[in-house]
């Protein structure tokens, strides 16, 4: 079975999740979190990983990976979303170094 990807597309929905998940106001502590502010965090594209199930070839999950760079070009962060085989979301993960 072949599987086509359009890397872009998957960034995009990486790049609006991470808006979505660092502007909510219940992950408000978030932006406290991080020493600058939110709106000069430069995102970059990291890569892009996809987990086969064992027992289904059809079942996957997509991890999409972005660094978050402070404007010297230093990564201060990761954000990692999760989607199924359907597209759906299912998780993701901020992390702040």
């Amino acid at each position: 079975m072949r599987y086509t990807i359009n890397s872009d597309t998957f960034y995009l929905k990486a790049k609006n999740a991470y808006l979505k998940c660092i502007s909510s106001d219940e992950n408000s502590f978030l932006r406290k979190e991080i020493d600058i502010p939110i709106k000069s965090i430069i995102l970059r594209n990291e890569s892009i990983s996809i987990k086969f199930s064992q027992n289904n070839e059809d079942s996957y999950v997509i991890k999409i990976s972005i660094n978050l760079l402070n404007k010297q070009d230093r990564i201060i962060g990761n954000y990692f979303y999760f989607e199924d085989h359907n597209g759906n979301a299912i998780d993701d993960m901020l992390v702040i170094k």
